[in-house]
């Protein structure tokens, strides 16, 4: 047996079962260091269960069992580790470990020593979250429950990150590690824990689009751009070529080509904190510098000696390039990415290139001078926001880029995150107005899974946040996105029984009571749709339909005369009518519309339409034209049911079907 089938036993609580399926790996003396720690764990249970069955009252029990539990998976881990991963060697960065003792005091006095800066505890910190991502370890969460509380920002948030990934990873062994579980909920109770986890989730909800906004750069705005002859040669587009004084074919062109919206949509994501520069710096990461792992996580710093050269001492003039790089535009990765560029070039470009940078610092500082030292003063701290996104770019470039990447369940996987969503929230309650801000740009993403999760979360920790129809009707929304109408009903209602009578509970309520072919309700929820909205002809339309499905074909003509008065060349609207008129025996009624359909709505003919032209044609005695039209579909035979309700014997069904096959 597997070690993951032995964890997976463990976590059903079958601990015996687990501990004779390990049996096999001690028989030996290839584990012998492991079997001391394995009988230890089999005398302690053995003795557990034999005082249980004598009736021994023991307080203890349920936590020594739980202990046992732990132990065992501890166990199992470490055999993992010797078996599945015998050549990893514990030095190289982020390899999967089991902590002992001292290694956690050593980690400890590294995270404490910020002398030379937090440099170190940074890399640290992502060291054991790379680890914990491939190996659960109590001992490095509990270093990062402790990291949490830093006072030093950059410190906090890569171990709050850390905490995020770990205990989505792992969240379903908790149980067994009560100590590292009280922490944890500890560390939850703390505001500006709680609220910097919310900013962390968020941020990772973020980078889902990442992949949308790269493909949308590559595919459409680009492109469209190298098209386009005058920006040729063009590096990037200025406020002035926007402005009036400008080509108005210029505007033209991007308002036609749909740049400027892809622009100004990729402008409002950048400042809502999505990650727009992807596809630019994944190219840039083939430098030796990211040949070594840990480069992948070091906080930018215009002293490394990777960048050596680029920022001279004693240069206290505010470039642009510093402004660049000191801001929070890019992430660290991508700043060594740029940085290393710019050593690629001649000495020569670079002096032209610090010269142009130069004159248009002096320009700023001539024109925006206020502006320019607004920003100056706030380069010298960044926002915790901003370190958290430019942390979880970091992490994302490596997930994505990283040669290592396949060893590691993606934490940017949105299928892992949402799977994972009860478990993070079970063990790290977020406060209700973070829950609902998560939920939000969920719901406003379109990702209905992942909203959903979040309403059923709000549901069970904060009740109270419920009592708001807007919540209900989107938590609806999301069950009927997501294929559950029942449950969309019962939200619905619920907004309805806050809010009555709006028109947009009425609109869905009569969808969702469509979806489950509860036709005769639908009804009644389009019908007072369309009293509030009167001249909507989609809801006339849906409720023709619902007349229709209830076999009520003269009302629901009633309703598709209306239609036909004002939408007169929609093909839906005339197959319905013809398809009503069939229904009611009245084909010689119907040959106004199916001349309509042959000849202005030609194009529109789908297979369904030319058996129901068929079936009028014969109908009216117009065989040749009948078997003419229903030449046009594939199987004939099935649409006996329906051709029987327009009419047609199943005698004559059966000679029509000889006469189609023969003239195919």
């Amino acid at each position: 047996m597997e070690e993951r089938e032995v964890v997976r036993l463990l976590l059903e609580r079958r601990l015996q079962d687990a501990l004779d399926a390990l049996q096999p790996f001690f028989s030996g003396e290839e584990y012998w260091e492991l079997s001391k720690e394995y009988s230890d764990i089999c005398n302690t249970y053995s003795s557990l269960l034999d005082f249980f069955r004598k009736g021994v009252e023991d307080s203890e029990r349920q936590r020594v069992w739980t202990r046992l539990v732990g132990r065992t998976l501890l166990l199992t881990d470490k055999l993992y580790l010797k078996n599945r991963m015998p050549n990893i060697r514990p030095t190289d960065y982020g390899a999967p470990s089991l902590w002992t003792a001292a290694d956690k005091s050593a980690a400890r006095a590294r995270l404490h020593d910020t002398q030379e800066g937090t440099t170190d505890a940074c890399l640290l910190i992502s060291e054991m979250t790379l680890s914990l991502l491939r190996v659960f370890d109590p001992l490095k969460m509990q270093l990062l429950c402790e990291a949490a509380l830093s006072d030093k920002d950059d410190v906090a948030i890569r171990a709050t990150t850390a905490l995020f990934l770990a205990v989505r990873q792992h969240g379903n062994r908790l149980p067994f590690y009560p100590s590292l579980q009280e922490r944890l909920q500890l560390l939850a109770d703390d505001s500006a824990f709680s609220d910097m986890l919310a900013d962390v989730e968020l941020q990772f909800i973020r980078s889902l689009d990442t992949e949308r906004i790269e493909r949308k750069m590559k595919e459409e705005i680009i492109p469209s751009m190298l098209r386009n002859p005058k920006l040729r040669g063009k590096p990037f587009i200025t406020s002035e070529d926007l402005s009036e004084d400008t080509d108005p074919d210029w505007q033209k062109w991007l308002s036609e080509s749909g740049v400027e919206e892809s622009i100004q949509e990729l402008t409002e994501m950048q400042m809502n904190g999505a990650d727009v520069y992807m596809a630019t710096f994944s190219q840039l990461k083939g430098y030796p510098f990211f040949q070594k792992t840990e480069n992948w996580f070091r906080p930018f710093d215009i002293h490394d000696e990777a960048v050596e050269g680029l920022f001279p001492e004693g240069d206290e003039g505010f470039t642009l390039q510093q402004l660049i790089l000191r801001s929070g535009t890019f992430c660290n990765s991508d700043k060594y990415s740029f940085c290393l560029t710019l050593k690629q070039l001649p000495k020569e470009q670079m002096e032209m290139l610090r010269t142009q940078m130069k004159e248009q610092e002096d320009a700023i500082r001539e024109e925006q001078a206020e502006t320019l030292a607004s920003i100056q003063k706030a380069q010298g701290e960044l926002s915790t926001r901003t370190l958290i996104r430019q942390y979880v770019q970091d992490l994302y470039r490596f997930f994505h880029l990283h040669y290592t990447r396949s060893q590691y369940t993606s934490p940017f996987d949105k299928n892992w995150l949402t799977d994972s969503e009860r478990t993070l929230h079970d063990t790290l309650r977020l406060s209700k107005k973070s829950m609902l801000a998560s939920t939000e740009l969920n719901f406003q993403r379109k990702d209905y899974t992942y909203a959903k999760a979040g309403f059923e979360i709000l549901m069970e920790q904060h009740p109270e946040a419920m009592d708001d129809a807007t919540l209900w009707q989107k938590y609806g929304y999301c069950e009927q996105k997501t294929g559950n109408p029942h449950k969309a009903i019962d939200a619905l209602r619920k907004a309805d029984a806050l809010k009555p009578d709006r028109y947009w509970n009425m609109l869905h309520l009569a969808q969702c009571f469509r979806d489950i072919q509860e036709y005769e309700t639908a009804l009644d929820y389009y019908q007072k749709a369309e009293s509030m909205k009167p001249d909507n002809l989609k809801l006339t339309f849906q409720a023709a339909l619902c007349l229709t499905n209830l076999e009520r074909h003269d009302e629901a003509l009633q309703y598709l005369y209306k239609l036909a008065y004002h939408e007169p060349d929609s093909p839906e609207v005339v197959r319905a009518i013809i398809h009503a008129l069939l229904m009611l025996h009245k084909p010689q009624n119907a040959e106004k519309y199916v001349s309509q359909m042959l000849n202005s709505l030609h194009n529109e003919i789908r297979e369904d339409d030319w058996v129901k032209i068929g079936c009028q044609k014969w109908l009216t005695q117009k065989r040749d034209e009948a078997l003419d039209c229903w030449k046009n579909t594939d199987n004939l035979r099935t649409y006996k049911v329906l051709m029987k309700q327009y009419g047609i014997s199943a005698d004559d069904f059966t000679f029509i079907c000889d006469l189609w096959k023969a003239q195919r």
